[in-house]
């Protein structure tokens, strides 16, 4: 490792070590992977514990110009067997973490193993999703965004976000095909086998179609993944999704119930249900893995290694699902949500300016200005004017002389305010006196239509006396 390119950043790195936010290693190695056989070397490998601490480490990098890539769990993200010449951070299995405006997915599970494996390959030098949509997240939910930013969008290009489209999403794929999928089967095993999923007794030519597809379903979304078409990887998820609904429909198992000679029928449909699900949704867990979570929960479930998703039939009959199973996605009404998001811009909208409406005066030539004068004045002194309540008296230093000058911006400025301030001054006009008191010039100010007035100061050091131009 060259210690001279990460001297500053190793010397951060130690003030976070002893915070015990995090910990890293010098010309560290990471182990193959069980399913993937790659590991290799890289020159630092930290390992942050919280977000902040991610936070802080992502400002150190960027500040040193360091390349580097955020991953997720350790075991899982691994890169090709040669050195990777830059800083990798693991985040610990830590999902959504929030860095300053923006959320790094570092996800943990195969579909993301297999893109930072192709990260050198592919001369990335970070791994990051981020999304910039405000109020999204807790409006949708972290995985009803991510699912909705990875399906609609090709990885790599630009994609226009609209609360319409996204509620579609979330109406047609969400709430109607997986939603109601998982719904109906817990329900139809709760009201027709007491909770308890039953095994499978027997088979037809329509039952081997949904088991192909789900056994298949793995090496096609991997494929998928293997060229970064994560939407495409999504979609293969969904075929499987909508040939279990199909599935139902074409079963009808509220009619098998009826006919107690169709009670092996009935429970070998309900079965094959529960194991297209549990399928789907381990492909499903690293894209959204609070859904999977709560799918796996509602089955009495355990996530599946990638190598067993080939084989139908691995779920063990006998358990029990869930009681009392939970809405995943609700269906939303999309002109309703539609109206409450407007309201919410409305009512956090910038409000809009009104400017001064200042009535334009006649053109005059640049000899016409530039006879006109104007210099930088220092206020040594100021006063109310007797008798004046708009008015105050300032002795004001142009150069080598020292100026009275009377303003009406008594009601904006006390006379203490103004003593120091560098003002701009019109030097050249002629002396007048004003409620008795000689003027000798004229300090500039702004002033617009609600009465707000603000004299004209320079922004630097300069001289009193300096020309205006």
């Amino acid at each position: 490792m060259n210690s001279i390119k990460y001297e500053g950043f190793l010397r951060k790195l130690s003030e976070m070590s002893e915070k015990g936010i995090l910990s890293y290693s010098e010309d560290a190695e990471l182990a193959p992977h069980s399913t993937f056989k790659i590991g290799g070397e890289a020159d630092l490998i930290v390992k942050v514990h919280n977000r902040e601490a991610l936070a802080e480490v992502l400002r150190a990098l960027h500040s040193e110009g360091i390349k580097y890539t955020v991953i997720g769990n350790g075991s899982n993200i691994l890169f090709s067997d040669n050195r990777y010449e830059g800083v990798i951070i693991l985040t610990t299995g830590m999902t959504a973490l929030t860095c300053e405006d923006n959320v790094i997915e570092a996800q943990c599970g195969y579909s993301l193993t297999a893109l930072a494996s192709r990260a050198q390959k592919m001369s990335l030098t970070g791994l990051e999703f981020a999304y910039g949509i405000p109020g999204s997240v807790g409006r949708y939910g972290i995985d009803a965004l991510k699912y909705f930013l990875l399906r609609e969008y090709t990885f790599g290009q630009d994609g226009v976000f609209t609360n319409e489209v996204m509620l579609k999403r979330m109406n047609y794929d969400l709430a109607n095909d997986l939603g109601n999928l998982v719904s109906r089967t817990v329900s139809m095993i709760e009201k027709y086998c007491g909770g308890k999923i039953p095994a499978a007794t027997t088979n037809d030519e329509i039952d081997d179609d949904l088991k192909a597809i789900a056994t298949g379903a793995a090496a096609k979304v991997e494929a998928q993944m293997d060229k970064f078409a994560f939407n495409m990887a999504l979609e293969e998820i969904w075929i499987l999704v909508r040939r279990a609904n199909k599935y139902i429909d074409e079963k009808a198992p509220w009619v098998l119930a009826k006919d107690e000679a169709q009670s092996d029928r009935l429970k070998t449909v309900l079965y094959n249900l529960v194991e297209s699900i549990c399928i789907g949704t381990t492909l499903l867990e690293s894209f959204m893995p609070k859904t999977a979570e709560k799918i796996l929960g509602q089955l009495n479930a355990e996530k599946r290694e990638l190598a067993d998703l080939n084989t139908f039939g691995k779920y063990p009959s006998g358990n029990k699902v869930t009681e009392k199973p939970e809405i995943l996605f609700a269906r939303l009404d999309i002109n309703e949500v539609l109206e409450k998001v407007e309201a919410m811009r409305a009512a956090n909208a910038e409000p809009e300016v009104k400017y001064p409406e200042v009535e334009p005066k006649e053109e005059i030539s640049i000899d016409d200005f530039f006879k006109v004068q104007f210099r930088v004045g220092e206020v040594l002194k100021c006063e109310p004017v007797p008798k004046a309540k708009k008015l105050l008296c300032s002795q004001i230093r142009i150069g080598n002389e020292v100026r009275q000058i009377v303003s009406g911006i008594a009601m904006h400025y006390k006379p203490e305010e103004m003593v120091g301030k560098k003002v701009a001054v019109v030097t050249n006009l002629k002396p007048v006196k004003i409620c008795g008191v000689l003027s000798e010039g004229m300090i500039l100010a702004a002033s617009d239509n609600d009465g707000n007035l603000s004299v004209l100061t320079v922004d630097k050091d300069i001289l009193p006396g300096s020309e205006i131009c």
